[in-house]
């Protein structure tokens, strides 16, 4: 992927401000924006003390559950990456706007999706908008381990079901380049892995199928029980941890 370093209308080199910049995905969006040369990087997080960020990168204070923490973090910001927080993202977006923010690069999905609700804020905020829409996350998977470990089975809310997880890292790459280059403005990219496939076919590094045994955690009738039902949404969305 090639990447270019965007300008503001003044001349001046940008400010990108990576949200979540600690947390899965912000983490790497930062790595993959200072490999590419991108100019300034801004990572927002709650604790700079402890961030570890690459030499070079400006740490900012601040949380996008508390959006009064964050106009001095927006402050010259010119392009964002957007980490998903319904509960506050319109504010977060108002606040952006009013700081001059002209580029809106989320981690959201379709309008009638989890994450829905975060793409349509986007959309309605007056920057120009990139939606990225990753499926299952490889790395979810891990989450397994212990189920196959004790017991040679997984139980998950749909076994059957069709998916094409993709790998953690080739999100943030998709990031960065949307963020630096041209031609990604009003454009929702669906990141998928390569194959679509049952979950119960998948196997392990081994070669094994990743559990012998598959079954549905669902309670009677079609909807998840509690527990199976916060397996699913978190493996839907990843792991999102505060940041």
């Amino acid at each position: 992927m090639e990447f270019s370093v965007r300008r503001t209308e003044m001349g001046d080199m940008m400010t990108i401000l990576v949200t979540g910049a600690t947390a899965n995905i912000g983490r790497k969006v930062v790595d993959h924006l200072v490999a590419a040369g991108a100019g300034a990087v801004r990572a927002l997080t709650t604790d700079p003390a402890r961030a570890a960020l690459p030499e070079g990168v400006e740490v900012a204070l601040g949380y996008l559950r508390e959006p009064e923490t964050l106009p001095a973090a927006l402050e010259g910001v010119s392009a964002m990456y957007l980490a998903p927080t319904p509960d506050t993202v319109e504010e977060v977006l108002r606040l952006a706007r009013e700081a001059g923010v002209e580029r809106v690069v989320d981690l959201s999905g379709e309008h009638e999706s989890w994450w829905g609700g975060v793409a349509k804020a986007v959309e309605a905020s007056g920057p120009a908008w990139t939606h990225l829409s990753p499926g299952d996350f490889m790395e979810n998977t891990l989450s397994w381990a212990p189920q196959i470990i004790a017991t040679d089975a997984v139980r998950e809310p749909y076994p059957e079901g069709r998916s094409t997880p993709i790998a953690m890292d080739d999100i943030p790459r998709v990031a960065a380049v949307a963020l630096t280059t041209p031609g990604h403005e009003g454009r929702s990219y669906p990141l998928t892995g390569r194959r679509c496939s049952p979950a119960s076919t998948w196997r392990s590094g081994s070669g094994r199928p990743a559990g012998s045994r598959w079954s549905s955690c669902r309670s009677a009738g079609t909807r998840p029980s509690r527990s199976c039902g916060r397996r699913w949404a978190a493996a839907r969305s990843g792991t999102w941890t505060r940041s």
